[in-house]
């Protein structure tokens, strides 16, 4: 197994992992990786985000429910001072 995030950052390197074990583990230590409760049945892929933002806006979209609109207005705001990773 591949990591795509990590394919699509570096297509000319070639990292694979034994299993969805590994691959998830991976997920959770390089990348941003959602572990909602909601999330949990989904496939590890669909769980793995590669920056912050990214993770924040699925938890808000995803996960936002208990949020108020100002709320989930706040948390969507983008930062001007450049990507988080």
């Amino acid at each position: 197994l591949q990591c795509f995030l990590c394919k699509r950052a570096r297509p000319n390197e070639y990292v694979y992992y034994r299993d969805l074990l590994q691959l998830t583990d991976h997920f959770r230590e390089q990348h941003h990786f959602c572990d909602h409760a909601e999330c949990k049945p989904r496939h590890p892929e669909e769980r793995a985000f590669g920056t912050a933002e990214d993770l924040r806006v699925h938890e808000v979209r995803c996960h936002g429910k208990e949020l108020s609109k100002a709320e989930r207005k706040m948390a969507l705001r983008i930062s001007l001072e450049g990507p988080e990773t």
